[in-house]
């Protein structure tokens, strides 16, 4: 089978963020060093414990055989004949080699398979003598050049010596020290990486974009100099998580150090209140805070994720931020089990684990049919309702926003006094778009006219948006992302219809998968678009604007997502369905959002079907949801399909069972043909 070799920029950016996975698992390795193409040969080197792993980077397709292997196995020095690979394989058993491919192993070479994450050792298997003769004679074979060089020649009689010293048994030996990383490319390891800097590393979510990128400039820069590079990434870290969760400008209501006392007392925090309060800021404020005392600290969305990061053994003070596990915008379909679990959750926590907890109030309402704020406690814990706020806060927060909208002076002075007189009362985001739409307002000034603008309803942002020409960018955002995951430029670009037709996420063709109590086999997916996707300069400007009143955000390089749950509800507003033609082009989005590329952007999607679903549900297209929700149960991403199998569950009282849907138990599901889905799992289907 021929191959298509991956060249260019391209190539090396693979290159690179290997050498970056390696040099986030090696820091945990007190002996460890890593040097970037220190001879030349190799794309990195590790150093550890008086053994050395070279690591070669192979971005190629098809297959990888005994041939492939023999031609990396004897890839010369520079300028000489001999030093290759397996040389120096033969000649030192302290020497590792590790090869990354994008190609997938055959029979022969797959008893060499490792994962991403292998340690250097020598394993119990290797090849089966007939292979390992197959091998010899393939490294012997001469080169096929035309007028081959003199240097070529001995390049050929240095190989055919070194075979004609060989023995099947002798090569197998060495080849118990050869790994072969099959089926991955600069995707799936990026998320490997992320993956590492989220779990290993302490860096929030929201960062790793950033941080991965400033890994990369490290390699890069890196290359040919043979020096230890895993100062240069700790460093990279330490910038990365250090102090990242604390909200820029915060400004302190003056309760912080109740809550913080609270929190260290009692293990509990639970804050509330209306929408656009500050609640979210609040929590990461605090949770800030004990990131610097030393605490592991994830901000999640889902109750089940906080228990599975407090309840994992370990001696180390875990804290997790729990951002409206009952729904944000939208309330959570099983918002009263979501409920209890929580109240399970918090009975249940060690001693050296801490929880916050910031929950709109409505959701509260509806899960405990309370209706005040102050009669409500979790385990004894009571929610301290951020709702009503000092004048002298909102005042502080105005003042801010006032610097950095450019507020004219005049309106300025007005607003701010109204605010310190209590003549007008705004919650925290109300008062940030008041001044970030500060241009609407003429003089002359009056409450009602400030309030107006103030709480604009979301449908009204929407039709302002769609007055811009920027109702598709909102749309796509909206469909394509969730409050905590952000959707990178290619996908956005590849939502508003560029890129071709193809849909990577949704297989067209057979592959062999390990299925314990499960169906029939799976297609497997194509990770490619028929053209890389991307914005024009019309969807750019439009994402500036978006960006420069601060109604998006970029939590990593060329990631975005609404900066608010009341501009998140505006992007749904946009995604409207009073017309044919604006059914058809909310469900093209959504299509393309559940079978992109992305795993993180698939399941965000897959999680928004419910609201989709409520818009049609009166309408002809009534039945458009579950048919995507159907086809979603092909999808290539677990995370995916299992989430349009609940929905479906939720919303047919006759669902497919997982068997007839061609779902097992997920944590029954092993495709051995697979290795991004072995590596990193969840990250691949949407983390």
């Amino acid at each position: 089978m021929s191959t298509i070799n991956i060249t260019g920029p391209t190539k090396y950016d693979f290159q690179d963020i290997a050498c970056v996975a390696f040099g986030l698992q090696t820091l945990s390795r007190q002996s460890g060093k890593l040097l970037i193409e220190a001879t030349g040969g190799e794309d990195c080197e590790i150093h550890c414990d008086g053994r050395i792993v070279e690591i070669q980077v192979k971005g190629a397709g098809g297959k990888f055989g005994l041939k492939e292997l023999a031609k990396y196995l004897s890839h010369p020095g520079n300028k000489v004949a001999g030093n290759t690979p397996l040389d120096r394989l033969l000649a030192d058993k302290a020497r590792f080699v590790v090869l990354v491919l994008s190609s997938r192993c055959d029979d022969a070479t797959s008893v060499l398979v490792e994962g991403l994450g292998w340690k250097e050792k020598e394993r119990g298997q290797s090849l089966n003598k007939t292979d390992a003769k197959t091998l010899i004679e393939a490294y012997a074979k001469p080169s096929d050049e035309r007028n081959p060089s003199k240097l070529t020649e001995e390049r050929d009689r240095h190989r055919a010596a070194v075979a004609a010293t060989l023995t099947p048994e002798t090569l197998a030996e060495a080849m118990r020290r050869v790994a072969l990383v099959e089926r991955l490319d600069e995707v799936a390891v990026t998320s490997v990486c992320e993956d590492l800097l989220v779990r290993a590393h302490d860096v929030p979510g929201d960062r790793t974009g950033d941080a991965i990128h400033r890994l990369r400039v490290v390699i890069k820069e890196a290359k040919g100099k043979s020096e230890n590079v895993l100062p240069q990434i700790q460093e990279v870290l330490d910038q990365s998580s250090y102090g990242s969760l604390s909200p820029e400008d915060y400004v302190e209501r003056g309760s912080e150090m109740v809550w913080q006392e609270t929190l260290s007392q009692r293990k509990v925090l639970l804050l509330t209140g209306r929408p656009r309060t500050g609640k979210s800021n609040a929590a990461r404020f605090i949770a800030a805070r004990f990131q610097k005392l030393g605490y592991t600290v994830r901000v999640l969305s889902e109750v089940k994720e906080a228990e599975r990061f407090l309840s994992e053994p370990g001696r180390s003070n875990r804290l997790a931020v729990l951002d409206d596990p009952l729904g944000g915008t939208h309330t959570e379909p099983e918002f009263i089990k979501l409920y209890q679990q929580l109240e399970d959750l918090i009975a249940h926590l060690r001693h050296d684990r801490r929880l916050i907890v910031a929950q709109s109030q409505e959701q509260l309402f509806a899960a405990t049919n309370a209706s005040q704020v102050g009669t409500l406690t979790v385990d004894g814990h009571p929610w301290h309702d951020l709702s009503q706020s000092a004048a002298t806060f909102s005042a502080k927060i105005w003042s801010q926003q006032v610097a950095q909208a450019r507020v004219p002076a005049e309106l300025a002075q007005f607003v701010g006094h109204a605010l310190l007189s209590g003549k007008l009362n705004l919650d925290a985001g109300s008062i940030r778009h008041l001044a970030r739409h500060c241009g609407k307002i003429g003089a002359p000034f009056t409450g009602d006219q400030l309030e107006r603008i103030a709480h604009e309803r979301a449908s009204a942002l929407a039709d302002i948006w769609r007055s811009e020409g920027l109702q598709p960018l909102a749309r796509s955002l909206a469909i394509g992302t969730n409050a905590m995951v952000p959707i990178e430029e290619t996908e956005l670009a590849f939502l508003l219809g560029k890129g071709g037709d193809r849909l990577p996420g949704m297989p067209d063709s057979q592959f062999a998968i390990t299925n314990i109590g499960g169906g029939s086999p799976e297609p497997s997916a194509d990770q490619d678009y028929e053209e890389e996707p991307t914005l024009n300069q019309v969807e750019l400007a439009g994402l500036d604007s978006l960006e420069m009143r601060r109604l998006i955000s970029y939590p990593g390089l060329h990631q975005l997502n609404f900066s608010h749950p009341y501009y998140r509800a505006a992007g749904e507003a946009s995604a409207q369905v009073s017309t044919q033609k604006q059914t058809d082009e909310a469900l093209l989005v959504l299509e393309r959002a559940l079978f992109c590329r992305r795993g993180s952007t698939s399941k965000a999607a897959a999680r928004n079907l419910d609201w989709m679903h409520d818009r049609l549900k009166g309408s002809q297209r009534r039945d458009a949801i579950p048919e995507l929700a159907e086809r979603g149960l092909k999808s290539y991403f677990p995370a995916t399909r299992d989430l349009c199998y609940a929905f479906l569950l939720r919303i047919s009282a006759s669902p497919p069972s997982r068997t007839s849907a061609g779902l097992s138990k997920p944590s029954a599901r092993v495709g051995n043909s697979d290795t991004k889905t072995r590596c990193i799992g969840d990250d691949v289907a949407g983390r």
